[in-house]
């Protein structure tokens, strides 16, 4: 079966514009996501690490990165998204007033400058701020993509309000069938969702979990069971918007496999 062509869309300050897989699990990781998403893998020599790129269509969609030993013993596989900014630093300078943490950078990179921080209830992201004509400023849509990001937390009160102060977002409360959860938006374009930890996952930390955009979610997820991933739930409809199926990988990083209406 053919895929669905991809198309691009500018990236904008508040936007999610990259997603990074850590883990220990190298090569378990890239043959899955390579399966799952239908990807090209590629090496990137990073000193002395081997960083690894995802590319679809000829676009390169995500990355994994090694666990380094700066890294505790405990830590588990996690995805990391970046969001774009206009002053990395800046916006550093406003995390631990707000009660964050600063856990790495602000740091130099080839195409721009970057700094991971940590949120009042423990989740892990990204800033990034592009170095001018380093990057064509632009973020892949479709399948085989990561299309959407959830912060799943057990305050998502204190999380949201950290969010919106940091990057300026604004929280909107939402229902979707019988779940609720905070959306938040940056300007008028909704970019991410703030979503409370089911009852098996609140003594969990707290986590970003990226949405893959597939075509068919019942014959993903199925692949996805197929090649060592863990079901969390069955495809549930989010109504006017799509269906949704949450999931952990073989290394045990959390993902949503996310089919929309309008492909």
């Amino acid at each position: 079966m053919s895929r669905t062509e991809l198309r691009t869309v500018p990236v904008e300050p508040g936007m999610f514009c990259w997603f990074e897989l850590t883990t220990r699990e190298v090569d378990r990781s890239r043959d899955f996501y390579r399966s799952l998403m239908r990807a090209v893998t590629r090496g990137l020599a990073m000193g002395d690490t081997e960083y690894t790129l995802f590319d679809i269509d000829g676009k390169t969609v995500a990355g994994l990165m090694p666990m380094g030993d700066a890294f505790p013993l405990e830590s588990p596989s996690h995805w990391l998204p970046y969001i774009a900014v206009q002053d990395v630093d800046a916006v550093c300078r406003e995390v631990c007033p707000l009660g964050g943490r600063i856990c790495c950078g602000p740091t130099d990179i080839p195409i721009g400058r970057f700094a991971v921080i940590t949120d009042p209830t423990g989740g892990n992201v990204a800033l990034f701020q592009s170095a001018p004509g380093k990057t064509d400023g632009t973020n892949p849509v479709g399948p085989g993509t990561f299309v959407w990001c959830e912060l799943v937390t057990r305050d998502v009160p204190i999380a949201s309000q950290f969010y919106a102060k940091l990057l300026g977002w604004t929280p909107q409360f939402r229902v979707a069938g019988a779940t609720s959860f905070i959306e938040m938006k940056a300007g008028s374009l909704p970019v991410a969702s703030v979503f409370e930890a089911c009852a098996d996952e609140r003594t969990s930390v707290a986590h970003w979990c990226p949405y893959l955009c597939v075509e068919d979610i019942h014959a993903s997820l199925a692949a996805a069971v197929r090649l060592g991933g863990r079901k969390l739930c069955e495809p549930m409809e989010i109504p006017g918007i799509g269906t949704y199926a949450g999931l952990t990988d073989p290394t045990g990083a959390h993902l949503a496999l996310f089919e929309p209406l309008d492909q």
